[in-house]
């Protein structure tokens, strides 16, 4: 194995988990997928947060962006909006949510962030 591979491979770590709170998630809120540099983390947890019923009410579809920094532990550090929704109820829960996310921790030192795309959709 060379020095290179050594350093960006990943490993498996065992750590005890906190006991994960009861989410309940709408099946018409999926998300499209975490690309940029923490796309190649696993996702072991996510909480979707459950479509606004004001929005559900008023039709409102819409779609954000948001940048997640990710730390080697798998925790989400910090969340930060890049593309609003146009409605900041909408986008502050969908940050909450997703600063409550879990990917496999690495042995790297260094955070990653990655892109979350996020679509609120009446079907």
């Amino acid at each position: 194995m060379t020095l290179k591979k050594f350093l960006t491979e990943e490993s498996e770590i065992s750590l005890p988990s906190p006991p994960l709170p009861e989410v309940k998630t709408n099946q018409s809120f999926p998300h499209s997928g975490i690309y940029g540099p923490g796309g190649s983390r696993r996702l072991l947890f996510k909480v979707l947060p459950d479509y606004p019923e004001w929005a559900e009410e008023e039709g409102v579809e819409c779609a954000l962006l948001l940048k997640l920094w990710i730390l080697p532990n798998g925790s989400v550090e910090k969340v930060k909006v890049e593309k609003s929704s146009g409605y900041s109820r909408i986008d502050l829960i969908s940050a909450e949510n997703a600063k409550k996310w879990r990917f496999n921790p690495v042995s790297d030192t260094k955070k990653v962030w990655g892109m979350l795309p996020l679509k609120f959709q009446l079907q």
